[in-house]
């Protein structure tokens, strides 16, 4: 399941930093979605 749930967040957090990416550096964007995506499922996870 958490493998899953790791591509899943992958598969988001390359389509969230590609909105991003308009107006943030690759690098940064990418670490932000990342960061949020994580938090997400954190929460999803426990909640």
């Amino acid at each position: 399941m958490k493998k899953h749930t790791k591509k899943l967040a992958k598969k988001i957090a390359k389509k969230v930093a590609h909105k991003l990416k308009k107006k943030l550096p690759k690098k940064l964007a990418k670490q932000i979605a990342k960061d949020s995506i994580t938090r997400q499922i954190t929460a999803a996870l426990e909640g």
